[in-house]
C-alpha cells in the first residue's frame, strides 16, 4: 500500500512540472539524492538519469534500464503490483497518438500480449505512410492487406529454409528497416519499396515470386545498416554481370538461397546470371507466386515508359 502511494504522488508530481526539464529531486526525503531529470521533449533528452542500473527509491528498488520496479527494501511487508509493476518512470514520447492510454503505460497495459524491446524492428509502412506497424517475426494477422503481405512473405521465405535478410531485420532490434507500398516517400529511416504483386523474370526463364524479390531488397538495406563502408565499397567497385559488387553479394548470396529454398530456380543454379540483361518486371498471382499474370503484365510494362513507372521497378 505504501508502494502504491509512493508512486501515485510521484506521478502527481510529474504531471505537475510536465513543462520543467529538471526540478527538485522528489525522492531526496527518502535517502536518495541523485539528480532525477525529465523532459517532455518526446524522446530527444533521456527521461531518467543515473548511472546505476538499480536504485534504492524509498521502499523499492528500480531499474533504471528497463524502467521496472524489481524488487522491495522489505520484502515481507511490501507486494508487487501488477499495474505498479507495468509502468514507467517516464511519459511515452508516443503518447499524442495513443490518447486513450496512460502515457506512463507499458505495451498498451498489456504485457502478456504486447512486447517492446526497444522499438526497433522491422516497421511496415501502410496507407500512404499515415501508418505502420512493427513486426518482430511469427505468423499474425493484421487488418491491412499490405501488412499482411509482407508478413505473408516473411514466414514463406522462412518457412522454406530462406529469407535470412528478412529475419535479421525483425529479430535484431539494434536496427530499424521499414518496408512501404508508396512510392514517393520520405523518410529518416533507411527504408524498401516493395510492391506486393510484383515478381522478377530472369533472362534464364525463371520466375522469381515477389517474396524473394522482398529478400533481396531488404539484405541491401541490412546490409548498409549493419555495414555502412563497405556496403558503400562494394556500390562503387563495378561489377561486368552484376553492376556493381553489392549486387553480386546479394544475388548471388541471400537472393539465390532464398529463390532456390522457394523452389523457384534448380538446386544448382544462381537466381540469375546477371542483374540487367534480359530480366523483366512482371506481375504475379500473388505474393508468393511464380505465375505471370500477362494481362496485368503487359499493363505495366505499359506504364514503364513513363517516369512513375520506372520509379515502381524493385530490383
Amino acid at each position: 500500500m505504501k508502494k502504491a502511494i509512493l508512486l501515485i504522488l510521484t506521478k502527481t508530481i510529474v504531471f505537475s512540472n510536465l513543462f520543467a526539464q529538471t526540478i527538485e529531486n522528489p525522492f531526496s526525503k527518502f535517502g536518495y539524492d541523485k539528480k532525477v531529470m525529465y523532459t517532455s521533449s518526446k524522446g530527444d533528452y533521456e527521461e531518467f538519469h543515473d548511472n546505476k542500473d538499480v536504485v534504492e527509491i524509498g521502499t523499492v528498488y528500480f531499474n533504471t534500464k528497463t524502467k521496472k520496479v524489481v524488487g522491495y527494501v522489505n520484502e515481507e511487508k511490501e507486494k508487487a503490483e501488477v499495474a505498479s509493476a507495468t509502468s514507467a518512470m517516464s511519459v511515452d514520447p508516443l503518447c499524442e497518438k495513443y490518447y486513450w492510454i496512460s502515457p506512463y503505460a507499458y505495451c498498451a497495459n498489456n504485457p502478456i500480449k504486447y512486447v517492446d524491446p526497444d522499438g526497433n524492428d522491422l516497421v511496415i509502412f501502410y496507407n500512404n505512410n499515415q501508418d505502420s506497424y512493427r513486426y518482430t517475426g511469427g505468423n499474425v494477422q493484421h487488418s491491412n492487406k499490405y501488412v499482411n503481405n509482407v508478413i505473408k512473405a516473411y514466414n514463406y521465405n522462412i518457412s522454406n529454409g530462406g529469407g535470412n535478410a528478412l529475419r535479421t531485420a525483425a529479430t535484431d532490434h539494434s536496427i530499424k528497416v521499414g518496408v512501404t507500398e508508396a512510392v514517393e516517400t520520405q523518410s529518416a529511416s533507411p527504408y524498401v519499396y516493395w510492391n506486393s504483386d510484383m515478381g522478377l523474370e530472369t533472362k534464364e526463364g525463371d520466375v522469381l515470386s515477389p517474396s524473394t524479390c522482398l529478400e533481396h531488397e531488404v539484405d541491401h538495406v541490412v546490409d548498409a545498416i549493419k555495414n555502412p563502408e563497405g556496403h558503400n565499397d562494394r556500390k562503387e567497385e563495378s561489377d561486368a554481370n552484376y553492376t556493381n559488387k553489392e549486387e553480386r553479394r546479394v544475388i548471388t548470396g541471400n537472393e539465390s538461397k532464398t529463390a532456390k529454398a522457394n523452389g523457384e530456380i534448380g538446386t544448382k543454379n544462381i537466381s540469375r546470371s546477371s542483374h540487367g540483361g534480359n530480366k523483366k518486371v512482371i506481375v504475379s498471382g500473388g505474393v508468393t507466386s511464380t505465375t505471370i499474370d500477362q494481362q496485368k503484365t503487359v499493363k505495366f510494362q505499359k506504364e514503364l515508359e513513363d517516369d512513375r513507372g520506372k520509379r515502381l521497378i524493385s530490383e
